[in-house]
């Protein structure tokens, strides 16, 4: 769920490296395949049968939701995945099922062939005492406090192995991911005032518990935001390690790294993250993952004007989503999900409601069409991201997808951060289209022939395997 306050305008100490392509793929994948890792938020009480199927037919194959500990144990020890919850009023179908079930919705996952990731959260007033009202997005809510007492994180580190042991029972450990609560450096998100230190003891309680009941099982988390001012709350991280060290357990180290800048400024917060969790770390390190991160097309001066400086059309926002799932695939990152894949409101000036790749009312954005597009072309091709193309400075980037049976000719894709550029191409050269599928035309100029770019990102297409790579001119 997101939050009022997104992602690092964090400058460190490598901000000077090269932000793509980097020389090794740090604690993550080190041989990407486009398609791998790649999942979308989704509200579990709102989403229909209809976008489950549309959300694996355009060929996302993971969905990042979450179960809530008090829903699931309303009497102590003993958990209900079926019982009925009710559905968000504004799903499509809501006039014709008004209420949904756990058990049901990961049927329906899995019927589909989704990988889950979902985060189990949530206080339980049976162990954490009664409700307390909590800021939410300009109103109060009633929301249960987090685990904070010893009994407490006992109590929920069961709830989460008993629902790991569940969904596993029924469809297999390798379908699905377990996130450690979501956002927790937030007082409003573990009630009714964070602690680091006990959250880190949360978190490895919870995983080590996941792991005993469901050898194998995939576990990761915190799911850190970032400040108003675009900061990972380092202060609160350093306490996640005060009386435990979630490390020595978890499969990832989650952050949801939004931001002002473009995408490709993330990995040099990477580096500092990698760098500031380095003396945690096991023999073998745990990897940074993305379990959330979006773009909202909603500009506010009045929330974080820092954060927002600007309205993005929906164009440039189905860029960006494509940029930061690539950013991550070069970088190493073994997981990436975007926030969201539905509106979360139909208010044009409010940014929490304009991050999905549809709109509230369903209607299709630009994202549908580069999903279309992009996927059908790129998936199951190997990833080589280049850090410098020739004439190019590091505002301009350029990934080569090679067919990995080597039987059809690479696919290059290229943007800039926003500049206007050129790119040089000749043998080979065949054909190129923006990520929506509409014609590039080059441009002839003093024997070159030149092909436009910017912030929305090309392909370009080639007669021959081993295509030159393309050039840059202003």
């Amino acid at each position: 769920m997101k939050l009022l306050s997104f992602g690092p305008w964090f400058f460190v100490l490598f901000l000077a490296l090269p932000r793509l392509g980097f020389a090794s793929p740090h604690y993550g994948n080190s041989n990407p395949v486009f398609g791998d890792n790649f999942g979308v938020n989704i509200k579990i009480a709102r989403i229909t049968e209809t976008e489950i199927g549309q959300i694996a037919k355009l060929g996302i194959r993971s969905v990042r939701t979450g179960i809530d500990w008090h829903e699931v144990e309303r009497e102590a020890g003993h958990y209900r995945w079926n019982l009925p919850l009710p559905r968000d009023r504004e799903a499509d179908d809501f006039n014709q099922r008004k209420t949904f079930t756990y058990d049901e919705m990961m049927e329906r996952f899995h019927r589909h062939g989704l990988h889950v990731s979902v985060v189990l959260g949530e206080g339980n007033t049976l162990y954490t005492g009664p409700a307390v009202s909590i800021p939410w997005f300009g109103t109060t809510i009633e929301a249960p406090p987090a685990p904070r007492t010893a009994e407490a994180i006992r109590a929920f580190a069961a709830f989460t192995a008993a629902t790991a042991s569940h969904y596993s029972g029924l469809y297999g450990t390798g379908a699905l991911t377990w996130l450690i609560w979501n956002e927790p450096d937030f007082d409003f998100n573990y009630p009714p005032k964070t602690d680091g230190a006990v959250v880190g003891k949360l978190v490895e309680t919870a995983c080590r518990k996941i792991k005993y009941a469901v050898p194998g099982a995939r576990v990761m988390g915190p799911s850190l935001s970032v400040s108003s001012e675009g900061h990972f709350h380092y202060a609160f991280i350093r306490d996640l390690f005060a009386i435990a060290n979630p490390l020595r357990c978890l499969d990832g180290f989650t952050l949801h790294p939004y931001r002002p800048g473009p995408p490709e400024s993330a990995p040099a917060d990477y580096i500092g993250m990698e760098a500031f969790l380095s003396p945690w770390q096991p023999a073998n390190p745990v990897p940074i993952a993305v379990d959330e991160w979006g773009v909202t097309t909603s500009f506010s001066s009045i929330r974080s004007p820092s954060l927002w400086w600007r309205s993005y059309t929906e164009e440039e926002q189905a860029a960006l989503q494509l940029r930061m799932y690539l950013v991550n695939l070069a970088f190493g990152i073994p997981y990436t999900a975007i926030y969201e894949w539905r509106d979360s409101g139909a208010n044009p000036d409010e940014p929490e409601d304009n991050y999905g790749m549809t709109a509230f009312d369903g209607r299709e954005k630009p994202a549908i069409r580069m999903l279309r597009h992009v996927w059908p072309r790129l998936s199951g091709r190997a990833v080589r991201a280049e850090t410098k193309l020739a004439g190019c400075d590091d505002r301009v980037h350029a990934f080569r997808f090679a067919d990995p049976f080597q039987r059809e000719s690479d696919i290059w894709m290229a943007w800039t951060e926003g500049v206007s550029k050129h790119l040089t191409v000749d043998e080979g050269y065949k054909s190129a289209t923006d990520i929506f599928g509409q014609p590039v035309a080059p441009i002839d100029r003093q024997e070159e022939r030149l092909l436009p770019i910017g912030g929305i990102p090309i392909m370009l297409f080639f007669d021959n395997a081993n295509s030159p790579a393309p050039g840059c001119r202003d």
